[in-house]
């Protein structure tokens, strides 16, 4: 039993000894980020694809087999280059078809203008002749027929064929008039060679399709047709882009369309690579927010030396928006929340969580543009503390201790 009292009085001691010790200042320190002004630079990072301005997919405009591609993926064409031709057999036994339709109607224009017109005035004459000679015969024979001594079915034969004779006529005279430049036979043969022509035209025309160029200085970027295989009207064959025009597209939340204007510097990398990274510049901002993403595009000039100019690469992106010399940062470790954003300070001994309005300039900090004052101190939420927890002892993140 006397062993059992000793045995309790020695645990006594030593949870007083713990006691005294706490009271002392002998707990573990936490550590603490004083606030205080400093220069800046706030960047907006996020995504980006490299995409060209220009950039054309080329078309079948026939419907004919493919019969040739003359050039590979990647591969770099001028413009002009002949990119792929099409079967042009029955296109070219068309456009001689349309040569002789223009020289038979033009053989038809010209005879009516030469011959048919020298013919019509020719029988014209001959007509205007036969009426002279009728004239007189139904002259003497009226004076007969008058006497009686010519049958009047005969007289009436004679007075016909006078008639028929004046159609002639008039028939000849409008044959002349037609084959004259207002004429509507001449009118007409005049359209059948503008037509002839126009289909001649519009077939030469169409030939140009049969033969694929490349529309600009470019590369190809990828082939959808084949050799062989018959095409329609509107099939893809391949796409050209001209790497000049290459451009990083990088959507940036439409909160931070006020920062942003042309010209400002940008930074780009490949992966996680951030030490080879490139200097561009922000070429334009679109006019239109998405509405789905909420998203602003921002078009980036490269660095004419990128070594990525590969269509629809992603690359990591980074903007700087503003550069100051003073400001109050909050390092994203020291956040106790984001939603409102939270800190813990170090308020008469305690720690006290406190909301602040705040503007984030990159991934690891947040500017404070309300709520903090300079020399307050951040404490660490990583170890562990709790609102309204008593604080005995600070350090620095350098291991200095602050005074509280």
């Amino acid at each position: 039993m006397k062993q059992k009292r000793m045995i309790l009085g020695g645990l006594g001691l030593a949870v007083a000894a713990a006691v005294i010790v706490l009271m002392l200042g002998g707990r573990e320190a936490v550590t603490g980020y004083p606030l205080t002004e400093q220069a800046y630079v706030q960047t907006i990072q996020g995504t980006g694809r490299i995409r060209a301005d220009r950039k054309v997919d080329i078309l079948a405009q026939v419907n004919e087999t493919l019969k040739q591609i003359h050039v590979k993926e990647g591969q770099t064409v001028a413009a002009g280059d002949i990119l792929a031709v099409f079967d042009n057999q029955k296109q070219v036994l068309s456009i001689e078809q349309s040569r002789i339709s223009v020289q038979t109607a033009m053989n038809r224009l010209v005879s009516i203008q030469g011959l048919g017109l020298e013919a019509a005035e020719s029988l014209l004459r001959q007509t205007l002749l036969k009426q002279e000679e009728h004239q007189r015969l139904l002259e003497r024979s009226e004076a007969l027929f008058n006497a009686g001594a010519l049958p009047e079915t005969e007289m009436e034969a004679l007075q016909l064929q006078y008639q028929l004779i004046e159609e002639d006529i008039l028939a000849a005279r409008r044959a002349i008039v037609a084959k004259k430049p207002r004429g509507h036979e001449y009118q007409e043969a005049l359209l059948s060679v503008e037509q002839a022509k126009a289909q001649l035209a519009e077939r030469q025309a169409d030939q140009k399709n049969y033969e694929i160029q490349a529309p600009f200085d470019g590369v190809i970027l990828k082939i959808q047709g084949t050799e062989g295989t018959r095409c329609s009207i509107g099939d893809g064959l391949m796409t050209v882009a001209d790497p000049a025009t290459y451009r990083i597209r990088m959507d940036v939340d439409e909160r931070y369309l006020g920062l942003l204007e042309p010209g400002q510097t940008a930074y780009f990398w490949l992966g996680e690579d951030a030490g080879q990274r490139h200097q561009g510049t922000v070429e334009a901002i679109a006019r239109q927010i998405d509405a789905q993403t909420g998203t602003i595009e921002v078009k980036i000039l490269m660095d004419p030396e990128t070594p990525w100019l590969v269509e629809d690469l992603t690359l990591q992106t980074e903007i700087v928006v503003r550069e100051a010399s003073q400001g109050l940062l909050v390092p994203q470790g020291y956040l106790y929340n984001e939603a409102p954003y939270e800190v813990l300070v170090l308020q008469d001994g305690k720690a006290q969580p406190v909301a602040f309005e705040g503007l984030r300039i990159d991934q690891s900090q947040i500017l404070v543009v309300e709520g903090l004052e300079e020399g307050s101190i951040l404490l660490d939420p990583a170890q562990g503390i709790n609102p309204g927890q008593t604080i005995d002892k600070v350090q620095d993140e350098g291991g200095a201790d602050h005074a509280l």
